[in-house]
């Protein structure tokens, strides 16, 4: 019987490389293996950003057609092994928000000190320190404060 014949009889070249079928059958003692299995490729990821608390991930499979089974003194392959899957997590980066979606702004401020309310106020929009990308969806950054709202503010 050829080498050949012998990687083929093991049940080993029909699910992997004449290569690495020829080093798994040499690297195992006679009618001996442990458990072996491939992969599949990573799936793509879940979502293109974190949103919530759910974490975007990306999954991979055992491939079933490469599933050599355990022989001789060496411990089983985990049960339900077809149904094995990877997780990694991906795109961990918080979703962008809107600009335009926060709605809180400062107190009211002089355009010019020197001239008080006559100069005219603004406010600005309140940002949090999150660490949130911003989708820029408007300009508006400042308002115009009201004459009332202009009256009598703090130097």
């Amino acid at each position: 019987m050829t080498e050949e014949d012998e990687i083929v009889s093991k049940g080993i070249a029909r699910n992997y490389s004449v290569s690495t079928a020829y080093m798994i059958a040499h690297a195992y003692p006679e009618g001996s293996n442990p458990c072996l299995y491939r992969w599949s490729e990573w799936s793509t990821c879940s979502a293109t950003c974190k949103s919530g608390n759910v974490e975007p991930h990306r999954t991979r499979r055992v491939l079933r057609d490469s599933i050599l089974y355990s022989r001789g003194n060496y411990s089983k392959c985990p049960k339900n092994i077809e149904n094995l899957i990877d997780t990694i997590p991906c795109n961990l980066y918080l979703c962008p928000k809107p600009l335009s979606s926060y709605k809180e702004w400062t107190r009211c401020f002089h355009w010019n000190a020197i001239l008080g309310e006559k100069g005219g106020c603004y406010r600005m929009r309140l940002l949090p320190r999150d660490d949130q990308l911003i989708e820029i969806d408007t300009t508006q950054l400042i308002k115009q404060c009201t004459n009332v709202e202009c009256y009598n503010l703090p130097p």
